[in-house]
């Protein structure tokens, strides 16, 4: 089944659930531990519960966003992008 061919999408694409599938891309990256990876499993927790707790996972990606952007400069890796756009859907 292609994408034009839904009725209706399973859940709307609104910001927390996208900020939470890009919390969930952190499983597709290889193994690695790291500040930023943890940051984004704990947001995914938090936006993942009922209802979601959009302001904890805020402050949790802010801190991962916070310790890759203004303490360690690691713009190389992928789990900074992920937390950097989550960050702004989340705003």
């Amino acid at each position: 089944m292609r994408i034009h061919e839904l009725k209706q999408p399973i859940e709307p694409p609104n910001k927390v659930s996208i900020a939470r599938g890009l919390c969930s891309l952190v499983e597709s990256l290889p193994p690695d531990i790291n500040t930023e990876r943890g940051c984004l499993e704990d947001a995914f927790a938090f936006l993942d519960a009922e209802p979601p707790n959009v302001s904890a996972a805020l402050d949790e990606l802010t801190r991962g966003y916070t310790h890759a952007f203004r303490g360690m400069h690691r713009e190389t890796r992928p789990e900074v992008w992920l937390i950097a756009a989550a960050v702004e859907l989340l705003r």
